[in-house]
């Protein structure tokens, strides 16, 4: 599945709530994709996905933020 796909699908499961559908989805995305992902959303939905990753692969996706990204997303989850 193209990024693009996974991210109109990725929106889809936030706006509904759909926790367990959207924990499958990441399942299989590589942390440099839900790092690419992460960066792509808006504010509120990144905070969401990020919390309903997993804490492992969350961190593999965190480090491929750079350290200004990183910063960004810290400052947005604590804002929440």
């Amino acid at each position: 599945m193209r990024l693009a796909d996974s991210q109109a699908e990725i929106r889809q499961h936030i706006a509904a709530r759909n926790w367990a559908q959207l924990r499958e989805v990441l399942a299989d995305m590589p942390p440099a994709d839900i790092a690419d992902l992460l960066l792509d959303l808006e504010k509120s939905e990144r905070v969401l996905l990020f919390r309903a990753i997993p804490r492992d692969p969350a961190a593999d996706a965190f480090s491929h933020l750079d350290p200004d990204q990183q910063e960004e997303l810290l400052h947005d989850l604590s804002d929440e």
